[in-house]
């Protein structure tokens, strides 16, 4: 596999790439379904009606930003950048004993807009309005 002068050939340093792509790409995978384990988990601890809050938000930001990473932060659902920085997550107000559960964006969101914006939401119900600007809120946290 030699080249003649003790260097490997252009073939095998190839393939060494690509079996290097491959396991960074199976670690990947193993990060997001160890991820999307946790998320689904914390999603089941809470009431019927954060459950599905919790979900409808998690099919907006799976449709809106599928690079993201599911996850759980302090046992919240959550979506992370796949260096592992949390950009949003949803906190369960039952968890609390808030009347509200709440979504909000961390610092890596890139929602800027002028000299303030608002970076969480209390959420007791979503209307098609909400989901909306969920999803745009989405797009641009991760543009």
């Amino acid at each position: 596999m030699g080249d003649g002068d003790g260097k490997l050939s252009t073939a095998v340093k190839q393939r060494a790439a690509e079996l290097r792509a491959e396991k960074a790409a199976a670690k990947a995978a193993d990060k997001r379904a160890a991820g999307r384990a946790l998320l689904e988990a914390a999603i089941a601890e809470m009431p019927d009606e954060e459950q599905n809050l919790a979900r409808r938000i998690d099919a907006i930001v799976e449709a809106n930003a599928p690079d993201l990473v599911p996850g759980t932060m302090y046992g919240a659902p959550a979506y992370k950048t796949t260096a592992g920085r949390t950009v949003l997550f949803f906190r369960s107000g039952a968890k609390d004993n808030y009347r509200y559960s709440t979504l909000a964006f961390q610092p890596d969101a890139t929602l800027d807009d002028g000299g303030m914006w608002p970076t969480s939401f209390a959420v007791v119900s979503l209307s098609d309005k909400d989901e909306e600007l969920i999803a745009a809120l989405v797009r641009k946290a991760t543009a």
